[in-house]
């Protein structure tokens, strides 16, 4: 059984074939535009991540005299790449320092926030006392949620 549309129904189902068509048509292109902005936000975001990244560790870089008159010299710096991107530095115990020093170099260098901070921390993980162990590193990590792992050694 074959259902032939009337004569008057006929040009509306033409266009109505004719728009399932072009949307048909129309969708892959879309989605291949969606596409191209999402790849292009993610390559943004790539850039500003390096860019970042680069930045704080040539910051770092910079401030690492002051940070060994601090009693503590840089060691490894590890880099995670992904949607949360994040930079983990590694700060080796070296000698204390005096409180007049500490707030002496935090005085001295309080207009450098990420130096001040990482001083700040470092000195406050120094003050932190375990029965039998001592500070051997410290571990600071910065992404979204930073983060500071003091690492103790068994002393004999």
């Amino acid at each position: 059984m074959c259902i032939t549309p009337s004569r008057a129904a006929r040009p509306f189902l033409t266009f109505a074939l004719i728009v399932a068509a072009l949307l048909s048509a129309a969708v892959p292109v879309r989605a291949e535009e969606e596409k191209g902005k999402i790849a292009a936000l993610k390559d943004k975001a790539i850039e500003a991540t390096k860019k970042k990244v680069t930045e704080t560790l040539a910051d770092l870089k910079e401030a690492s005299g002051v940070i060994r008159e601090g009693g503590f010299v840089m060691g490894d710096v590890s880099i995670e790449v992904g949607l949360l991107p994040s930079v983990a530095v590694e700060f080796l115990v070296k000698d204390r320092v005096s409180d007049e020093k500490k707030v002496e170099m935090l005085e001295k260098h309080e207009d450098r926030k990420i130096l001040t901070a990482v001083l700040k921390a470092l000195f406050a993980a120094q003050e932190m006392d375990v029965a039998g162990y001592k500070l051997e590193r410290v571990e600071m990590k910065v992404s979204l949620s930073p983060k500071t792992k003091l690492v103790f050694v068994l002393t004999e």
